[in-house]
């Protein structure tokens, strides 16, 4: 998370700053984890921390702040954030440059930087068609653009490929209470009686995905051998601890808040040239930086019962120096027999299925913290740190170090 900038609150707005200096209103809701605005309003803090002539004003109601007509005083330079219908109305009336970075906006023709939800369903898809899950269905909340957009990716991306697995989308309203949230478990569990598995299946946060793995177990069966869950956000809390840990969707928020900032200060300058920033807005869809792959997601859903009970042992052990050769005398099998089953089944030799699988999890835990690079590849299976740094540079194009650098930087790179 980035660090803080000059961040003021409304108590400041009487104190109306002129030249140089753009005063921004930040029209975010920054008690609303689930919906990544603290993220997102990072990346604009780095952007004000950059530069000095930025200071920035979180004002949820930054739609109410400013005047209905024009001639009165206008507290801000310019406004960022979830613009509201009323937001967007009043700065177009005022020609005061906004950037809305809410998906669902009801406010129209306004320049935006926005998550590709599209993308996201794309790369969900390919991930879980790819490890054999065979049908593919998507949890939603009723109104959440997100989830709809990702649904939508997936079933295309599913037709193209040949598969007609889709099981639909189904939507629950977001609980406010303890009977809201019993009403949404009932719908869920009566949809699952019409699954069909192996299931790949989309949530709109962890704590969905967690009512998921209960209610699978209710119905006999296993994650992730037979429900496959990733989450819409990678919400690194409470992704992380469930058992299994949840599959997510890493989108670029930080990156994407400095992004809207960065436009926000171009259309300042515009204004002040004498163009009106509502002329020809732009929006720019930023793709997922990638999947974070926890269990609920690494397995490949198979037909072969052996081999399916290979990759379980596989995953329990990979803390252990683990061969091919003791795989295979544990299933009381050739080594060759079984290679043969994994090539048939899922397209790779026992060897190379080892060293994917622990390289992912050396992905996570690098992303985990700060814990030393050789202690990560010794717990993960790794005797040799050359041949490790080796595996995992052909694997990423890049060192551990480098790959973990490249993750938890603040700087954010065009």
């Amino acid at each position: 998370m980035f660090g803080s900038a000059r961040a003021k609150g409304p108590a400041a707005w009487g104190r109306r700053v002129v030249g140089d200096v753009k005063r921004i209103g930040v029209m975010m809701d920054l008690d609303q984890p689930y919906k990544r605005h603290i993220v997102v309003y990072s990346g604009i803090q780095e952007y004000a921390k950059r530069h000095p002539d930025w200071e920035i004003v979180v004002d949820e109601w930054a739609d109410h702040s400013l005047p209905a007509k024009p001639g009165r005083p206008v507290p801000y330079d310019g406004i960022i954030g979830r613009i509201s219908k009323l937001g967007g109305e009043r700065a177009k009336h005022l020609d005061l440059p906004a950037v809305n970075v809410w998906l669902a906006s009801p406010a129209k023709g306004l320049p935006s930087v926005l998550p590709d939800f599209e993308a996201a369903g794309k790369l969900v898809a390919e991930h879980l068609l790819g490890r054999g899950f065979r049908y593919l269905a998507a949890l939603s909340q009723v109104g959440d653009v997100g989830v709809r957009k990702q649904a939508d990716a997936m079933k295309a991306f599913a037709d193209k490929a040949g598969f007609d697995g889709w099981l639909g989308i189904e939507s629950i309203v977001d609980p406010k209470s303890y009977s809201d949230w019993q009403q949404a478990v009932r719908v869920i569990e009566r949809w699952m009686d019409t699954w069909k598995v192996p299931l790949g299946l989309v949530v709109i946060d962890a704590r969905w995905g967690r009512v998921i793995i209960e209610a699978a177990k209710r119905h006999g069966w296993c994650c992730p051998e037979q429900i496959a869950i990733v989450c819409l956000h990678n919400e690194e809390v409470h992704c992380d601890h469930p058992d299994p840990g949840l599959t997510a969707v890493e989108m670029p928020d930080e990156k994407r808040g400095y992004k809207a900032a960065e436009m926000l200060d171009a259309l300042i300058d515009a204004k002040r040239q004498g163009r009106s920033p509502f002329i020809d807005p732009q929006t720019v869809f930023m793709p997922p930086v990638g999947l974070v792959v926890r269990h609920s997601t690494d397995f490949f859903a198979v037909d072969n019962p052996l081999v399916g009970q290979a990759l379980r042992y596989i995953a329990a052990h990979l803390h252990k120096p683990l061969s091919v050769a003791a795989v295979a005398q544990t299933l009381g099998v050739a080594r060759r027999t079984l290679d043969g089953w994994f090539q048939k089944s899922i397209g790779t030799t026992v060897a190379d299925e080892i060293n994917r699988l622990r390289l992912e999890r050396v992905k996570r835990e690098l992303l985990a913290g700060s814990e030393p690079i050789k202690a990560i590849a010794k717990r993960t299976g790794f005797t040799h740190i050359r041949t490790f740094n080796n595996q995992f540079k052909q694997d990423t194009g890049m060192s551990p170090g480098e790959f973990r650098n490249a993750r938890a930087r603040k700087a954010m790179d065009e």
